[in-house]
């Protein structure tokens, strides 16, 4: 688990104190060590760093130039086989291929078993060596036997091509930017701006999509112009065989995997479902460094902390070694859920450790968190962002949680609204109005509440309007007018059934945006997140699920209840009042600095996009409004960044 950056120009001008400064931006996802490879024509030369282990290489702060065309960097984060073996980038014995790579392989002892059975060889226990052998097994095909996280770039010396890839469903970051020269790429953004070539200038469209729609991460695009992520599921090819030709003619992008929900639906797959996830948690456990579970004392996280525990046991370990991190606040009752989570502790057998977020100086806070998840933010978020903290100051490196059942299994009461008019359709509306009745028993929803959700989810006219309203007086011509023309963005909140729906919250706007968010939550504090929800094969069989076994007598994740329903307390398996991580936003907006808030509005960056004057006043009026938080965001982005408008 690490970051990775890299730098190709074509014309040999590598300059050392960017690539060391594009590294060093990302300490925080690698304090462990740090590394470089620099590649020429037939000759890759390694490089260490102030932060490296030792190694018998130059240092690359007292290299006069770099010595090629291809530049890689790495920061690691030490999770599997800790020693100097693990060190990064790593090349082959034969120096024919490298590999900068930041991530988990989770099957990495399957493969390695499968490839010391073809006669390799393995140096370390790493997993990036298993990667770098796999590929040479298997050449870019090699993703498909991997399962796990990654973004990772490999050098082929004689194909004379550079082979990128980010993991199926995106849970690890890979950014890039082209130009005729050069092609720059890194784990997160703040490396690559580190590089005066990548321009700053702020990608307007996607900017009021996200200040308008609320919505992200459904595209390549982000919010600094030219500046794009790979997908999940998707490689890249670089051919540097010539570099005659412009970059961007010698880039191919590709998808090398995807999900079909429109698939025949099948009750078979229910079993294939959990066969996948009960490996997928189990193989998730591998680790050279104490794991922990994040437990907000949900459902997910809640089965989570049953399986790890029962495996644990029947491996001959304690589950009391397993550690739970609970968030909990003080006078806000209604995002208290240390009552769950001590049942659950209490049922495995676990250690239970409660966190309280509490922070004074929210404006910093607030800050950093934004330069951390590199887009606009929220309040609501700060309180997930404060218990990361503390948990890492626990020395904490490994943490397991709960993402990705609602995508998979229909955990959000939005989804109702989709399963009900699919049943009207289906079904007729007596069926209907049985469903809608049991899902207002069985969720927090009133019916009154219910009946609002289906038709506000159903009307695309209605959510635009009150996307519109909600902002209209605290935006420019500029914003409305580029709001009102965008209607492609549209495609990703209106739906025609449910399978579109679920392809859409697993590979649009919805798991994409939480497993960015999560990505560098975590790695802020130089934490691993797992996900064994995301785990490929079990989305692939959930997906497969029909819709009516996934929401059923009005239960959301009715089948992952039956499953854990012997596992867990009863109260936590059948619960109705899911909550979703809540934490106290109006305590946080009410202790920020209105100093530091005021000087944001004088000489603002984000001018074009805000009538400034009314949310100046809008701020000392009702700071808890939606367009103050955005204009804070968009503001701090722009600055943290040093972003211009266009």
């Amino acid at each position: 688990m690490c970051a990775i950056c890299g730098w190709y120009n074509r014309k040999k001008a590598l300059n050392k104190e960017r690539i060391i400064a594009m590294n060093q931006a990302a300490k925080h996802r690698g304090p462990d060590d740090e590394g470089y490879m620099v590649i020429d024509d037939d000759m890759i030369t390694p490089f260490v760093g102030e932060d490296s282990v030792k190694l018998p290489y130059m240092d690359i702060n007292t290299t006069k130039e770099l010595p090629g065309f291809l530049a890689l960097g790495h920061r690691r984060l030490s999770i599997i086989d800790l020693s100097m073996q693990g060190h990064q980038p790593m090349y082959s014995p034969d120096q024919k291929i490298c590999v900068t790579f930041n991530g988990e392989i989770y099957n990495y002892v399957e493969i390695r078993n499968e490839l010391e059975n073809k006669g390799y060889d393995f140096k370390s226990n790493s997993d990036t060596e298993v990667l770098l052998l796999s590929y040479k097994e298997w050449g870019t095909d090699c993703v498909s036997h991997l399962n796990g996280m990654w973004g990772f770039a490999i050098w082929d010396n004689e194909k004379k091509c550079l082979f990128c890839s980010r993991d199926r469903l995106g849970a690890k970051p890979f950014y890039y930017y082209v130009d005729d020269d050069n092609l720059i790429f890194s784990s997160e953004i703040k490396q690559l701006i580190q590089n005066s070539i990548v321009p700053r200038v702020i990608n307007e469209s996607m900017l009021v999509t996200q200040m308008m729609w609320g919505i992200s991460d459904f595209s390549e695009e982000t919010l600094i112009n030219k500046v794009r992520c790979l997908k999940g599921g998707h490689s890249m090819i670089v051919d540097m065989s010539s570099r005659d030709r412009n970059v961007s003619e010698c880039i191919h992008v590709y998808c090398y995997w995807d999900i079909d929900t429109e698939k025949t639906k099948s009750n078979s797959f229910i079993k294939e479902a959990f066969e996948a996830h009960e490996n997928a948690v189990r193989i998730r456990t591998r680790s050279d460094v104490p794991i922990a579970i994040l437990l907000s004392g949900g459902l997910d996280s809640s089965s989570l902390v049953a399986e790890i525990s029962e495996y644990y046991r029947e491996t001959g370990r304690k589950a009391e070694d397993i550690n739970t991190f609970t968030s909990c606040y003080e006078g806000f009752d209604e995002g208290d859920e240390r009552e769950y989570a001590h049942a659950v502790n209490k049922y495995c057998g676990t250690r239970e450790n409660l966190i309280y977020p509490d922070e004074k100086d929210t404006f910093s806070a607030f800050k950093d968190m934004i330069w951390h998840v590199e887009s606009l933010g929220h309040f609501s978020t700060l309180g997930s962002f404060m218990t990361l903290k503390e948990v890492g100051k626990r020395g904490i490196k490994v943490i397991i949680n709960g993402q990705g059942a609602d995508e998979t299994m229909f955990g959000y009461e939005r989804y109702y609204t989709w399963y009900l008019m699919d049943c009207l359709k289906r079904k007729g509306i007596f069926a209907f109005v049985k469903e809608f009745i049991e899902a207002a028993k069985n969720s927090r929803l009133s019916i009154i509440e219910l009946f609002q959700y289906v038709i506000y989810f159903n009307n695309i006219y209605i959510r635009k309007k009150r996307c519109q309203s909600r902002m209209a007086p605290y935006i420019t011509k500029k914003v409305a007018n580029i709001f009102k023309n965008n209607t492609d963005v549209e495609k990703y909140i209106k739906f025609q059934s449910l399978s579109e729906m679920q392809y859409n919250e697993i590979r649009g706007t919805q798991l994409t945006h939480i497993l960015r968010m999560d990505d560098r939550c975590y790695m802020a504090f130089s934490m691993e997140s797992r996900v064994p929800f995301i785990d490929y094969k079990y989305v692939e069989a959930a997906t497969g699920i029909p819709e009516s076994m996934k929401i059923k007598d009005g239960y959301t994740k009715y089948l992952l209840r039956k499953n854990i329903e012997n596992k867990l307390p009863e109260d936590v398996v059948w619960r109705r009042n899911k909550m979703g991580w809540p934490s106290p936003r109006e305590r946080w907006i009410s202790r920020l600095d209105k100093e530091r808030v005021e000087d944001l509005f004088i000489d603002a960056r984000s001018s074009k996009f805000f009538n400034i004057d009314a949310v100046k006043k809008l701020w000392k009026k009702n700071p808890n409004a939606y367009a103050v938080e955005v204009f804070l965001s968009t503001e701090l982005f722009m600055r943290l960044f040093g972003v211009e408008a266009a």
